[in-house]
């Protein structure tokens, strides 16, 4: 993998935590309901960014706030489902 990524400029980090990613999906599934199909694709494709490049935790709430933020969801709408 790391070498495909490599070839389309993707940087691999495969060292990050594994963790339960029930919140990615709630927040995700959430917003494919609310904003539709491209909203959910800029979160997804955040969330893979983030863990897979960058170790982010894939639940930890400051991941989520940032993959909404990234989708242009409302800061404050996105921390009030993120938290709830």
């Amino acid at each position: 993998m790391s070498t495909y990524g490599k070839q389309v400029g993707i940087d691999f980090d495969f060292h990050g935590t594994m963790a339960n990613t029930f919140d990615a999906h709630r927040l995700l599934q959430h917003y494919q309901e609310e904003l539709g199909p491209e909203v959910a694709d800029t979160i997804v494709n955040s969330l893979y960014a983030q863990y897979f490049t960058q170790r982010a935790h894939p639940s930890a709430p400051e991941t989520l706030l940032e993959a909404a933020k990234a989708a242009g969801v409302d800061r404050s709408a996105a921390e009030a489902f993120i938290k709830d």
